[in-house]
């Protein structure tokens, strides 16, 4: 189920108790996030340090009725008092803003392991797996009369995976059907399920839906919307025996929106049918302690999608490969670098003057023992070339136009430094999403044919020996 912006009363618990209400109405909406805006009366003591929201949740119910929590308050600005005829003032208005939502449960410790599992209709996950379950014949009779549409719709399709961390998922394939007046949609969906060994806290379960998101849109090369997760939670404590497990919709503000225009089939870098990884493995790619790596992926496609300032996300893309690279191929540190510096040093104590020993002085304390930015630029590199990518631009001049990027005062670049940081930020992107599947374990021929499902942004870096393949080559 998809975000959609609501406004409804809600009725905070004070120090989450039952005993008493304050009033207030609670409004989402995807693009300005989730705000709660309440009042408090003379004769009710008020301080900003107020448990009720100094705590990491607020609990109350929606529209009066429905248990609700919210998640991580902070309360942005309070004032607006109301005069009265017989009194200073009546009251204090307050907005508070919000997190997330918690909907159907009570939650006051989010450090507390309380979420037994996760379900949820993941766009870019049904576009990876990309299900065939309906196919459609128009049959045009020789009469000449109105054609026929014929459907075949198969049985949903389910996959069960049990994960090495002992962790289970589902993943359902099905056929939605709507029927809404006189129109009539088909609607395939896919649904993933996940129940976990061991409980999660709330921080770890946003950090998995973090990663399952960035996953699948970095392998389908777009990102889309996400939507409503759905998450089961423990019965509360004092529940009783047999009280049955609460299943919480879990509301937030997406960094990114996303689009829902899902791309066709044949625009994806990668789907199941497709790609060497299966869902097992991608699934315990979300489950590893590889943030780094979901790190560049997502920015990755914020500098495909045009989604941040060309100089900020130019400056971060750059930072991050500096850090793949490090993380995954050495800083190239010299270890007999501090002991020919040492004995160079002793040489020139006893055989040079002073200006020579300042100046080893001064060299020594400055000199830097890791590959810099440009070398570790043109290691990469080194990899793209010798299989066959095409590219490969002056990283000096890219080293360059980082550090022309001032932090903490204005900003002033030239047109033509900006427009070479918007050339140079294509080519970083797409060398990061071939060390990105390198290290994956893709193939260089298994990522050429992805960059040829979107020829329109990655034909110039494809290898020539992709050009001219016919379609069975290509796969």
């Amino acid at each position: 189920m998809p975000f959609t912006n609501f406004e409804e009363w809600f009725a905070i618990r004070p120090g989450h108790r039952d005993d008493d209400f304050w009033p207030g109405r609670l409004r989402y909406d995807i693009e300005n996030g989730i705000e709660l805006l309440t009042a408090r009366f003379m004769g009710e003591e008020y301080q900003l340090a107020d448990p009720t929201f100094n705590s990491p949740t607020i609990t109350g119910y929606l529209d009066y009725s429905r248990p609700a929590t919210l998640v991580q308050p902070f309360v942005q600005s309070y004032g607006g008092m109301t005069f009265g005829e017989d009194a200073g003032f009546l009251r204090t208005s307050l907005r508070i803003v919000v997190n997330g939502i918690l909907k159907n449960v009570h939650i006051e410790d989010l450090a507390a392991p309380r979420f037994t599992g996760l379900e949820v209709d993941l766009p870019s996950l049904h576009a990876w797996v990309a299900p065939e379950l309906v196919e459609h014949k128009k049959n045009f009779p020789e009469d000449e009369s109105a054609p026929t549409l014929s459907l075949n719709i198969s049985a949903p399709v389910v996959k069960n995976i049990t994960l090495r961390t002992g962790n289970e998922a589902t993943i359902t394939s099905y056929v939605y059907v709507g029927n809404n007046d006189h129109t009539f949609s088909i609607k395939q969906q896919t649904s993933l399920s996940i129940s976990f060994r061991d409980p999660l806290t709330y921080d770890q379960i946003l950090r998995l839906i973090w990663r399952l998101n960035v996953l699948f849109n970095f392998m389908i090369g777009t990102r889309l919307s996400t939507e409503i997760h759905y998450l089961e939670t423990i019965p509360p404590e004092g529940a009783g025996e047999g009280a049955k497990p609460v299943t919480a919709e879990l509301w937030f503000k997406p960094i990114h929106i996303g689009t829902s225009k899902v791309p066709r089939t044949y625009q994806r870098h990668f789907t199941e049918h497709t790609s060497p990884i299966k869902m097992d493995g991608l699934l315990e790619l979300c489950f590893s302690d590889k943030d780094p790596l979901f790190y560049l992926m997502n920015l990755v496609i914020a500098v495909e999608e045009r989604e941040e300032r060309v100089e900020k996300s130019y400056s971060e893309l750059l930072g991050c490969i500096e850090d793949f690279d490090r993380r995954e191929f050495g800083d190239g540190r010299d270890p007999s670098l501090k002991a020919s510096i040492e004995s160079l040093s002793e040489l020139v104590e006893q055989a040079g003057n002073e200006a020579q020993r300042a100046t080893l002085r001064r060299l020594s304390t400055s000199v830097r023992n890791e590959l810099s930015l440009r070398q570790r630029l043109e290691r990469l590199a080194g990899h793209w070339r010798d299989d066959g990518f095409r590219g490969y631009p002056d990283f000096a001049r890219v080293a360059y136009l980082r550090n022309t990027i001032s932090h903490g005062r204005g900003l002033q670049i030239t047109a033509s430094d900006f427009q070479e940081m918007c050339i140079f930020s294509g080519y970083l992107a797409a060398l990061a999403r071939y060390q990105i599947w390198r290290v994956l374990g893709f193939s260089p021929d298994e990522i050429a044919q992805a960059f040829m499902r979107k020829v329109h942004h990655f034909g110039p870096y494809i290898p020539k020996s992709h050009f001219g393949r016919d379609d069975g080559e290509r796969a």
